[in-house]
């Protein structure tokens, strides 16, 4: 999965499990290439998960999320084309 967030302001944007739970975060980005672009890859396992966005300190504004999700290939796939290492 991949969320960008494009912002007026110094934002962040975090992926978690639950929402309120420091602990629960999967990934997190404060700056991608500015402070207002932030964006989050990540590969995650199956079940439910909140994109949540915020700004630094006390700063706030409107916001445009972007999202994308592609399938993750399978094992048999991926080491199908990795090379042979000698002994």
């Amino acid at each position: 999965v991949s969320v960008t967030v494009e912002s007026q302001f110094d934002g962040v944007v975090y992926i978690t499990r639950q929402c309120g739970a420091p602990d629960a975060e999967v990934a997190c980005n404060d700056d991608a290439g500015g402070t207002t672009r932030s964006q989050v890859q990540a590969t995650l396992d199956p079940g439910q998960y909140f994109a949540v966005v915020d700004g630094y300190r006390e700063q706030a504004g409107t916001f445009d999320v972007i999202v994308s999700v592609a399938e993750a290939p399978s094992v048999t796939a991926v080491c199908s084309d990795a090379p042979q290492l000698p002994i």
